[in-house]
């Protein structure tokens, strides 16, 4: 059918209906993409049980899946071209009409030089390469040495392994269209064609290609007059379903299909008769179609034939050209090929017959209507209805473009691009087969996160009949009249016109174009479906529903895989077969959430507490298989009040599902049912009971005796998944068996040195279990990537995904090997289950020292000699924090963990056991992350307060030297250090220019802004907490950033931090610049880093303050800081100044009392006052001014007494003018504030010109540079 290829062997697509001068092209088995992808996609789909016939016989779905390899081996056939792996959106020469095909398979095609003017011909294939590979031969192909039966087998072993493959396929494509990611055009687009032709088949392959494969590329071939190695493919598969087509109207015979399909067309133009014949041929083509189109529909043969026959005698004299093409080709090349004479031969007959055909049609043009009538009335050919969904086909591959068939959604695209390719993925492995592997488990611990959006809040509240609260829902608006369905519209259009597509189809009357957020409210047509726009909107949330959601595509997959690896057999009923895919399921996935306060929250008389317990029972509902943990508190008879680990499921109205329900729940009406309710011990000295520790960890220790599978997977409750993916978690799962060299004797004794005698002794069998146990090399987790989805929520979203997105990939890439020091980062990591409940658990949970207790089960694991692992061929959504305040708010509350690792037991062991160079890989990656940061800040403000020193002591002299120093260090101050696994790992996966222009992107929204405040924000956490200790964890919301935050939190959040730190920066650089003792300096090259670091410190939380700028809500905020300056108690702080800075000062005073050594902090706090005085000390060497009316050696004349003398003056000023503001606000005399105040200017007033004009004869010197020093 392709043709031949360079290859040994041969491997694909079953032919669609060719002679046996045709056969698939072969590619090289041993080094090339195609043949990777046989093997992974064999990999992928395992193989069933070969202990029963059936299961035998469709194996594997999983050999099954390999025949998608073909597709790869139909891009290197016919010319003999050949191919180079590219990587997904590279290779930019492949065909733009197989650039999505390129992305799914990982590579495109290109033409040998000099092939494209060769014969387009298909050659047969040796039977050496029959034997060695699985050939695809049509119903019609004899082999020349094997027997028919053996080639009736193949083909139908192809075509069973093709069927699993499309129905995985399918199933994938069908998920995205559940989630709107695409729309029902694209899923006809993405599907497989599926024709059900019977014996009427005729050599017409069941399954035909998705329509992205074909689109646009008969156009391009006719445009361009040239053909590539990857369209021969899709020209040898027309010209089989035009010819099965002629056969199917009686337009030809079996003569005249064996020469259409033998002739060996030419590639290229031959002159310009040639291709003026092609375009009318193409034309002519497309107006058959839609004739044959409008006659199956109407499913009669039209009166009047006269336009058919007028198209036939175009295509005819199309084919007459294409004879003469090949002609005078081969006479051109005569000697040159060693088939020259075979394909004149050919060409010539192919101009026989179309002449003949011509003379036929011409001499009688009304005749054909009796010769469609004839051929269509046999019952040896297919119906109007069969004929239809072939037709179709061929008009998608003449006018489809690749616009139309590449789905819109980037999403989609990643999806599907990342899927094909990682399944050529050198280490995927074949997995074992459904009855053997392990069981998983799922667990996601969640407090009061929200689960499901709710529609409008005080419909919400009126109907659980409580008192309205303000709670995040869809339809309510925030200050700026926005609602956060609004937000979501304009986020994802092309998703909420997916969304109202699918509506359709429950109401079919609906106006799609018309439907809004509106019509799902009260009263409104589609309030039923309420729940449907609900589910929408938090799929595209941070919030569990999205998790339950995406994690339980688990279960779709095994029921995939059970489908294909166990067919129904014959004697076995529907009902009954069902059952047992459901129990196949069953055994093998559970997915345990860990609501904390279920309990507690399904009573409570607070709306949003009671919503999130009606939440979670609909996710409960909605998936039986789903389990939910909580606390609970109940008084019983034997132990009074007592705390329970309560176990519940939903409840599905099914038989199936009631013959597993425990007797006592039968009647209970009820949404939910308890499964398992187990007392816990009792802490009688807190109120805390058995959450002693950290909330997180103790949560997912309680919920973890219900996760029952072999291997547990540790997800967030803000995560997603894809059927995709979740098709590839059995591969993932078998990464936790033992790996080694040895990994197979440890029940075995084929190993002389690990037989067992029956004369051993104990001490023998002892020594031999040793040698066993260190024969393996157990795996306690395994992690793999994930995808940002949260970088489509603006620029804060895309800059914190960029940093996930570096750290998940090639940072973790490189800390497996060669560093091996990588360790468990929380999500989405599976445990081998059996290994890590014998050896400490998964969660550490001591209060305030495992606040990032996911890095210490790493350690603990590393420590007790268990492999860590990092896969990369599969993945799984993660959203990161989307806000400016919740993006500092997470890494404060890391880096403050960081604290605490780094003077934990763990750190320390680790630390002397391993080696130099693990150990240095370790500090980099962990520990020295922190430091690093701080380092730099300080490196920062030492800089410029060096500078500053040396100005005032008039010995700054820096020369070219100096200033190219500092500006080395300038750059590594602005977070760029950061940006460099990111665009490394942006390289590898989508080149150059993308790289770039996603750089510029970001750096002109501000990301180096973005990056640099953050570091500081991390640099302050981890000295804070090395100093004083008290990490807590920090609850971030991860919502939509859609409200302006007010300046009174901006200014509790970050002035202690950041804006002091950036208006004592902007003082020094004033300072700097007015001293300016080097005229010769550079100042504004040697300082532009620090000016944009202070200006950073102080401009980026309102930067990336959504509408901070507007004047209404500047002047707002401005009244509501004074306010708040002056005593009151701001609501949403719940502080004023006071509070506040008492509450920033608690650690550096020590008022709980928690630090010990508490003197060492009170050294260092008086040795952080030395750069300060040391800085007063040159500004007083700097003072020139001296009284002329004392004598040079008077006290008074001395500077450095002058500059001490004003400072006790300034600061007696202050303290006395904050002690009478505080006395009279006291007594609420305003008045007299207001006279004093009016009384200070005055006098400063006067003071000044008194100073500067009265008595300047008085002394000598600069007076106005003097009082800036003072």
């Amino acid at each position: 059918l392709d043709g031949s290829g360079s290859g040994s062997g041969s491997s694909g697509i079953p032919a669609v209906g060719h002679d046996t001068t045709l056969r698939h092209g072969g590619y090289d088995g041993s080094g090339s993409v195609g043949s990777r992808l046989v093997g992974k996609m064999k990999a992928w789909f395992g193989s069933a049980n070969s202990s029963t016939g059936a299961a035998a016989a469709n194996a594997s779905l999983a050999d099954g899946a390999a025949a998608a390899a073909s597709l790869k081996a139909r891009q290197m056939s016919a010319a003999g071209g050949n191919t180079s792996a590219v990587p997904v959106d590279s290779a930019a020469d492949a065909q733009k009409g197989l650039m999505f095909f390129g992305r799914l398979f990982g590579s495109a095609a290109r033409v040998t030089p000099g092939s494209a003017a060769k014969p387009w011909k298909a050659e047969p294939s040796s039977t050496k390469a029959k034997m060695e590979t699985q050939p695809s031969l049509s119903l019609f192909s004899r082999a020349d040495d094997g027997g028919e039966e053996a080639e009736i087998d193949d083909v139908h072993y192809q075509m069973m392994m093709w069927n699993s493959f499309a129905a995985a396929w399918d199933e994938i494509v069908a998920d995205l269209r559940h989630g709107d990611v695409i729309s029902d055009v694209e899923v006809s687009m993405l599907k497989f064609v599926r024709l059900d032709l019977g014996s009427r088949s005729h050599g017409l392959r069941p399954i035909l290609l998705p329509t992205f494969f074909y689109a646009g590329q008969i156009r391009k071939v006719v445009d361009t007059g040239s053909v590539s190695t990857a369209q021969v493919m899709v020209l040898n598969e027309l010209r089989m379903l035009c010819v099965w087509m002629g056969c199917q109207i009686g337009l030809l015979s079996g003569k005249h299909a064996h020469v259409l399909t033998s002739t060996p067309f030419v590639s290229s133009i031959v002159n310009v008769k040639h291709a003026l014949h092609r375009k009318k041929f193409y034309n002519a083509g497309i107006k058959m179609v839609e004739l044959l189109e409008s006659m199956c529909q109407m499913q009669e043969v039209p009166f009047d034939m006269r336009d058919f026959a007028e198209q036939i005698m175009i295509m005819m004299t199309g084919l007459e050209s294409e004879a003469y093409a090949i002609i005078k080709v081969n006479k051109k090349h005569k000697g040159k090929q060693m088939d020259d004479d075979k394909d004149l031969q050919l060409a010539e007959i192919l101009l026989e017959v179309v002449q003949e055909l011509k003379r036929e049609i011409q001499k009688d043009p009304a005749h054909l209507k009796v010769v469609f009538k004839n051929a269509i009335q046999t019952s040896a050919t297919a119906t109007f209805r069969e004929m239809l969904r072939v037709v179709r086909v061929l008009k998608r591959m003449l006018l489809a473009t690749v616009a139309e068939a590449t789905p819109m959604s980037e999403e989609a695209q990643r999806v599907l691009g990342f899927f094909v390719n990682s399944l050529s993925h050198p280490s995927l492995d074949k997995p074992p087969s459904l009855d053997r592997m392990r069981s998983h488990t799922v667990l996601t611990p969640l407090y009061e996160e929200d689960v499901l959006y709710a529609l409008e809040g005080g419909v919400l509240a009126k109907e659980l009949g409580l008192k309205k609260r303000k709670l995040t829902d869809l339809l309510g608006e925030t200050d700026d009249s926005v609602s956060l369905m609004a937000y979501l519209r304009a986020m994802f259009p092309d998703e909420w016109c997916n969304f109202k597509e699918r509506m359709k189809s429950f109401v079919p009357d609906v106006q799609v174009d018309e439907l809004s957020e509106v019509d799902f409210g009260p009263g409104a047509p589609m309030y039923p479906y309420r729940l449907e726009l609900q589910l929408w909107a938090s799929f595209r949330g941070q919030l569990l529903a999205r998790t339950v959601n995406g994690m339980m595509r688990y279960e779709k997959a095994l029921r995939v895989l059970a489908l294909q690896e166990y067919p129904q057999p014959a004697e076995m009923s529907d009902d009954d077969y069902k059952a047992f895919v459901e129990g196949i399921v069953s055994s093998k996935f559970e997915y345990v959430v860990a609501p904390q306060t279920y309990g507690a929250c399904a009573v409570s008389k607070d709306v949003r507490l009671r919503w999130l317990a009606e939440s979670i029972n609909v996710l409960l509902q909605r998936h039986p298989r789903l389990k939910a943990a909580f606390l609970d508190v109940a008084v019983t008879p034997e132990h009074g009040t007592a705390q329970f680990s309560v176990c519940i499921q939903g409840r599905l109205h099914s038989d199936y599902q009631r013959l597993h329900l425990p007797a006592h729940v039968l009647d209970d009406r009820a949404p939910v049912y308890e499964t398992y309710r187990v007392r816990l011990p009792l802490n009688r000295y807190s109120s805390r009971g058995v959450i002693v520790g950290e909330g997180k960890p103790e949560n997912q220790n309680h919920a973890v005796i219900f996760a029952f599978g072999e291997s547990l997977q540790a997800i967030d409750m803000n995560q997603d998944n894809y059927l995709a993916e979740a098709l590839k978690m059995r591969n993932l799962l078998s990464e936790l068996d033992p790996k080694g060299y040895r990994k197979g004797l440890l029940l075995a004794d084929d190993d002389p040195h690990a037989a067992i005698s029956p004369t051993a002794t104990s001490a023998a069998l002892l020594e031999l279990l040793h040698y066993r146990q260190l024969a393996q090399e157990p795996t306690a987790l395994v992690g793999f990537r994930e995808f940002i989805f949260s970088a489509a929520s603006g620029a804060l979203g895309r800059f914190a995904a960029a940093t996930e997105y570096a750290f998940g990939t090639i940072s973790q890439r490189i800390m497996t090997y060669p560093a091996r020091v990588r360790l468990h980062y929380g999500h989405p990591d599976v445990f081998n289950k059996m290994w890590t409940i014998s050896r400490g658990g998964m969660s550490k949970a001591t209060r305030l020292l495992h606040v990032t207790e996911d890095v210490f089960c790493g350690c603990n694991h590393l420590l007790r000699g268990g492999r860590i692992r990092y896969k990369e061929y599969i993945n799984c959504g993660k959203g990161r924090d989307m806000g400016f305040d919740s993006i500092n708010g997470f890494n404060f509350k890391v880096a403050g963990g960081g604290g605490e690792w780094a003077i934990s037991r763990e750190s320390y062991r680790l630390g002397v056991r391993l080696d130099f160079f693990r150990l240095m890989s370790f500090y980099h990656s962990a520990i020295g992350f922190y430091l690093n940061s701080w380092i730099t800040y300080m490196a920062v403000f030492f800089n410029i307060f060096a500078l500053l020193l040396f100005a005032w002591a008039e010995a700054t002299e820096l020369g070219p030297d100096g200033e190219r120093v500092y500006n080395v260090q300038q750059v590594l101050q602005l977070g760029t250090l950061a940006l460099i696994p990111y665009i490394g790992q942006l390289m590898l996966e989508m080149g150059l220019v993308k790289t770039f222009l996603t750089l510029f992107q970001q750096i002109m929204t501000g990301s180096l802004l973005f990056y640099m405040f953050q570091q500081m924000t991390v640099a302050f956490s981890f000295y804070s907490d090395m100093m004083y200790g008290g990490a807590k964890y920090i609850g971030t919301g991860r919502g939509f950033n859609i409200t302006t935050m007010e300046f009174v939190k901006v200014f509790t959040l970050y002035a202690r931090i950041h804006l002091y730190m950036g208006f004592e920066l902007l003082f020094i650089l004033t300072t700097l610049y007015i001293v300016r003792d080097c005229e010769t300096c550079n100042y504004g090259g040697i300082t532009w880093s620090t000016w944009l670091l202070a200006f950073t410190l102080i401009i980026a939380p309102l930067w990336f303050n959504p509408f901070a700028f507007d004047m209404e809500k500047v002047q707002k905020n401005f009244i509501a800081w004074r306010q708040w300056m002056d005593g009151d108690i701001d609501h949403t702080t719940g502080t004023n100044w006071y509070t506040w800075n008492t509450l920033q000062l608690e650690k550096q005073r020590n008022d709980n009392g928690n630090n010990t050594d508490n003197w060492m902090n009170v050294v260092w706090a008086a040795c952080s006052t030395l750069p300060y005085l040391l800085m007063a000390l040159a500004a007083a060497s700097r003072l020139s001014i001296r009284v002329l009316v004392l004598p040079a050696n008077h006290p008074l004349a001395n500077r450095y007494l002058i500059f001490l003398i004003s400072t006790a003056m300034i600061c007696a000023f202050v303290a006395v003018t904050i002690a009478l503001r505080q006395h009279w606000m006291e007594l609420a005399d305003n008045k007299s504030w207001r006279f004093y105040r009016w009384g200070v200017v005055l006098l400063l007033i006067g003071f000044v010109f008194t100073f500067f004009l009265g008595v300047k004869n008085l002394y000598s010197g600069n007076g106005f540079y003097a009082a800036l020093i003072v």
